[in-house]
């Protein structure tokens, strides 16, 4: 191990699994956040790195060496967590938010008013993704995320994560003259006929793209993604010159895309509504603990009854 660095996940790993009392344990209680091979092949791994047997598997006891293994590095993280306690009490005067275009733009504003966010106080705004929003507040980069979650969100893992609101899923399409907005019944028709619209949305790999993709073929439907839109904002804009359908959320549209667009939503039971929630850390600071309670109740009050 001279002058080589410790790998410090498996050495959480290897606390975790000293706290749950076992292989097994820390898994069955999602405390882990891997598989049980995943996680005992970290653990070879540790062993082998350190030189030595850190535990017996069945049953659970750790040996000498894991004894003072254990003991040193529950010192060493405990400092570590004195040492970022330490850091973000100096940052309490800034707030750093990672959300997505349509949340900074039609619901933060709402909320910081909510807040009465301080005027000597610093906002630090990132555009993301979905996919990027929890690796953003577990590397220390934003206080609080704001995104659509996927359904494995938290699995015993940093950071804290949080459902807000679970929001339907749909397309938008222009309106027709003398039409009523179509049902789902004639959006499927229209799906499994010969002349199928073009499908606007975020890149395939997206959470709410890929949501409603894999939803509809489970379904037997195939409807790919024909034009492929950077942020969710832009998909009314290109539907609107009537490039083709897009996938939208609970329609988060303003008055004239309103006029000029359908709504069609997808049953429960055909795409299920997505969850929009926060992700945050273990200690945040004064600013984001006010700011994530906001948001609860913000989503309180916009939640369908």
């Amino acid at each position: 191990m001279e002058n080589e660095a410790i790998n410090w996940y498996a050495v959480e790993l290897f606390l975790t699994v000293c706290d749950a009392g076992g292989i097994t344990a820390a898994v069955r209680s999602g405390l882990a956040g891997i598989s049980q091979p995943a996680l005992s092949a970290q653990m070879q791994a540790l062993e082998d790195e350190v030189g030595h047997a850190l535990f017996e598997r069945k049953p659970f006891r750790l040996t000498n060496e894991g004894q003072l293994f254990r003991s040193e590095f529950e010192m060493v993280r405990r400092r570590m967590r004195e040492s970022l306690d330490k850091v973000k009490k100096s940052n309490q005067g800034i707030l750093r938010i990672a959300a997505s275009d349509v949340v900074i733009s039609k619901h933060l504003p709402k909320l910081l008013e909510a807040m009465n966010f301080p005027k000597s106080a610093r906002l630090h705004l990132l555009d993301a993704s979905s996919h990027q929003l929890p690796n953003l507040v577990r590397d220390g980069e934003v206080d609080v995320a704001i995104g659509v979650m996927s359904s494995h969100a938290n699995k015993g893992r940093l950071p804290l994560a949080e459902t807000l609101i679970e929001v339907p899923v749909g397309v938008i399409r222009p309106k027709e003259k003398r039409r009523s907005c179509p049902s789902w019944l004639e959006l499927k028709q229209t799906l499994q006929g010969s002349d199928v619209p073009g499908l606007i949305g975020l890149p395939a790999q997206n959470l709410i793209s890929d949501h409603v993709i894999s939803s509809l073929r489970k379904k037997g439907i195939v409807w790919p993604i024909s034009m492929e839109v950077s942020s969710l904002s832009h998909v009314a804009n290109f539907v609107a010159l009537g490039l083709g359908y897009g996938i939208h959320l609970a329609p988060a549209m303003d008055q004239k895309q309103v006029r000029q667009l359908d709504w069609i939503e997808f049953p429960a039971s055909i795409v299920p509504p997505l969850a929009i929630g926060m992700w945050y850390g273990e200690h945040p600071n004064d600013l984001a603990r006010s700011f994530l309670q906001v948001a609860r109740n913000y989503a309180r009050a916009i939640r369908p009854q």
